[in-house]
C-alpha cells in the first residue's frame, strides 16, 4: 500500500532537509501543530511545498540545526 500523499511530502521535505530519524519524527509533529494553529492555509488536510519547507527551516532553527 502507497502511503498518503500528504505523509509522502512530508517525508520528501524532512530528507531534502536532512530530517532523518527522531528527527523526521518531531518534524511530523511540528508540522501538525503548526497545521493546528492556522499558521498555515491547509487544504484537504495539507499544506503547500514551500510551507512545508518553511516549516522545516524554522523547525531547524529552533533545535540549532544548520
Amino acid at each position: 500500500m502507497a502511503k498518503k500523499s500528504d505523509i509522502k511530502q512530508v517525508d520528501d521535505v524532512a530528507a531534502a532537509h536532512g530530517l532523518t530519524g527522531p528527527l523526521r519524527a518531531a518534524f511530523g509533529y511540528a508540522v501538525e501543530d503548526a497545521k493546528a494553529a492556522g499558521v498555515y492555509n491547509v487544504i484537504g488536510g495539507k499544506v503547500s511545498w514551500s510551507d512545508l519547507n518553511e516549516i522545516a527551516e524554522d523547525f531547524k532553527l529552533e533545535r540549532g540545526i544548520a
